[in-house]
Formats: C-alpha cells, sequence, structure tokens
C-alpha cells in the first residue's frame, strides 16, 4: 500500500527537525566563539533556521503531492489537509523543540521567542495556502489528458451526431 501523504510529511519534518538541530549546534558554536550567546540574536537565528528548513520540507512535500495526483479535486484538497495537519504539528512542536537553546540563549528566552515562532507560522502557513491557491502549484493536467479514452469516444460521438444532422438537414 502507497504511503499516506500525511506520513510522508511527518517524516519529512522529522528530517527536516535534525537538519534544525545540525543548525542549531552550528550556531551556537558561533555565537559561543564571539561571545553572543545569551544575545537576543541566537534566538533569533534559531527561529529563523526552523522557519528556512520547515519551509524546504514543504517544498519536498508539494513535490510528493503535485506527483500524486493530476488536478484539484477532492484528492488534492484532502493532501492538502493532510499537508496542513503535519504542518501545524511541526509548528506545536517548535517550542519544545528549541526550548533548550532559547534557555542557553537568556533566562526569558522561550517568551522572547513566541512573536518569532508566530510570525514562522504565519509565513509558513502563507506558503501552503498560496501553492493550496495554485498561485505556486503547477498547473493541473486538463480533463481531456486524464481522460484520454472517454475524450476520444466522446469526440467520436458528437462527430457522428454531427454528421448526421448534417446529412438530414443538406440532402444530397
Amino acid at each position: 500500500m502507497a504511503e499516506t501523504i500525511r506520513r510522508r510529511a511527518d517524516k519529512i519534518f522529522a528530517r527536516c527537525r535534525e537538519n534544525v538541530q545540525d543548525d542549531i549546534n552550528a550556531i551556537l558554536a558561533e555565537h559561543s566563539a564571539v561571545g553572543r550567546l545569551q544575545s537576543g540574536a541566537t534566538i533569533t537565528r534559531t527561529v529563523r533556521a526552523f522557519e528556512t528548513r520547515s519551509a524546504e520540507a514543504l517544498g519536498t512535500i508539494f513535490e510528493s503531492v503535485t506527483t500524486r495526483t493530476d488536478h484539484r479535486g477532492r484528492e488534492w484538497r484532502k493532501m492538502l489537509n493532510d499537508v496542513q495537519e503535519a504542518l501545524d504539528a511541526q509548528m506545536d512542536a517548535a517550542p519544545d523543540f528549541l526550548k533548550r537553546t532559547f534557555l542557553v540563549a537568556k533566562k526569558d528566552g522561550p517568551q522572547l521567542a513566541e512573536p518569532l515562532l508566530a510570525a514562522a507560522r504565519a509565513t509558513l502557513n502563507g506558503i501552503l495556502a498560496e501553492f493550496r491557491d495554485g498561485w505556486t502549484s503547477p498547473r493541473p493536467k486538463p480533463w481531456n489528458e486524464r481522460h484520454p479514452v472517454i475524450y476520444a469516444i466522446g469526440l467520436l460521438i458528437l462527430g457522428a451526431i454531427a454528421g448526421t444532422a448534417v446529412n438530414h438537414l443538406i440532402p444530397l
């Protein structure tokens, strides 16, 4: 059985968090070496890394969605609802996932990060909304390309009807 888009999205977001952890370790090392570890810059860069990696993960998920469906019908909407649920789970996990870094940066780091995480959530939801509305998603295949046999039979029937009508209207 094929993997559901929700399961695929969860796996991609899990890989995303692994990449974010690597980014966080690099940010902490860099800020520690420069003496900026307990500044707001650490929190800002951490949230920005989480947002960037999550946007990349969304792009990968969108590729999976477009390979699984040819048009924007019920299946498309269901898949994108599953992606929305996975994105919500990703963003809901962000405060706990990043909390250690926020506490290393500042004692009140989690409170300082809340508006940054809300902005990141809004940005990622905007990316998903643009894809859902079709602004950034690929064009769906036209109906006649998705159903070539039915289209050909329909044209044959219409041609026969038109031919018969012409024969009756213009007798030879």
